[in-house]
Formats: C-alpha cells, sequence, structure tokens
C-alpha cells in the first residue's frame, strides 16, 4: 500500500487535494476465472537496476516463489507497455541518433535494398575487388622487384693503373709512378697500412 499521504490526482492538475487522503494499492493479488492475477503499479522495481534498492531483491525473490507455487503455467502481460512496439522504439531511436549516423543508416538500407533489387551493388563490388587486387599486386610487384645491381669494376692492376694516370698527366715519368705503387703495396703487405 501506498503511504497515507498519497493522494489521486482526479483532474490531472498536479495538485494535492486533501479531501481524501489515504492509502492505495501498489500490489494486489485478484481473482480471475479459474485462477489468480498479481498486478504491480509499477513493475520496474523489478527490473536489475532497481533491485539492489530498498528491499526490492527481496520482493522479486517473494514474487517469483508466490509466481512459481503450485503453478505449471504462468503468463507475464506487458502488453499494454509501448516499449514493445517496434514502430515506436524505432522512432525513439532513431530521434536519439545523430544526422550522420541517421544517414549512414539510410545509405545501408538502400544498399541493402539495391542488392536483393538490382545487379548493381554485385557488379560495382566485383569490379572495386578487381580494382583492389590489381592495385596490390602492383604494390606488391613493385616492392619485390630486384634492382640491377651493377657488377663491380674489376680491380685495376698497378699496370692499368699506371697508363690511366700517364694518359691524365702525360709529363709525369712512369718509373716513378711504378715505385710509388710498389711502395704502397709493401707498406699495405707488411705494415698494415
Amino acid at each position: 500500500m501506498s503511504s497515507v499521504a498519497s493522494y489521486q490526482d482526479v483532474y490531472g492538475d498536479q495538485v494535492r487535494k486533501w479531501r481524501n487522503p489515504h492509502p492505495y494499492p501498489l500490489i494486489a493479488i485478484e481473482q480471475m476465472g479459474l485462477g489468480q492475477i498479481l498486478l504491480i503499479s509499477d513493475p520496474s522495481i523489478l527490473i536489475n537496476g532497481m533491485l539492489r534498492q530498498l528491499d526490492n531483491e527481496i520482493l522479486a525473490n517473494n514474487t517469483l516463489f508466490f509466481l512459481g507455487d503450485g503453478r505449471n503455467i504462468v503468463y507475464f502481460d506487458e502488453s499494454h507497455r509501448n516499449y514493445f512496439d517496434p514502430v515506436t522504439i524505432s522512432v525513439i531511436t532513431l530521434g536519439q541518433l545523430s544526422d550522420y549516423v541517421k544517414g549512414f543508416v539510410v545509405a545501408l538500407i538502400a544498399i541493402v535494398l539495391l542488392s536483393f533489387l538490382t545487379d548493381y551493388p554485385r557488379l560495382a563490388t566485383r569490379e572495386i575487388f578487381n580494382k583492389s587486387v590489381w592495385l596490390w599486386r602492383s604494390i606488391l610487384n613493385a616492392l619485390s622487384r630486384k634492382k640491377a645491381v651493377r657488377a663491380a669494376p674489376s680491380p685495376l692492376t698497378d699496370e692499368k693503373l699506371v697508363i690511366a694516370v700517364m694518359e691524365r698527366h702525360p709529363d709525369w715519368k712512369r718509373n716513378i709512378l711504378t715505385s710509388l705503387l710498389a711502395q704502397a703495396e709493401y707498406h699495405r703487405k707488411i705494415k698494415w697500412w
């Protein structure tokens, strides 16, 4: 039962009339045909977020024990609640979405409808796939292509080096160049120079 301070808003103006303040039933069990009906004024007391409030968990457990005691069939009637109405759910859900998400949803629905009604999405998908494969193959070929490596020039012998230097500097003396090369070879082999 509600508290003794409760009142019924007969006129819907949310103004308290003190003429007949009295408790009202919040949960009631009534006989109906061959069975019983359990009426709850606000079933949200049984949702997960409310179970930890006050004694709601005890109330929920006791209600389930009562419903299961000696009964083979239990029906939950929530057909009068509007959240089971798919149209209302759609309107409320779409109203909460941003314009970008709404545009995406409309585009997705259009693509799905086009895919069932025409061949355009299939053809477009095949074309996109073929272009993507071509692009990846081109990239992989470019990355895996071996670059031509220049062969290392053959090492110059002392004689070839002397000839090349004499061509650039004809006034230099050949025997001095040969002597310098011999001394350089000596320092490389013996003195690790």
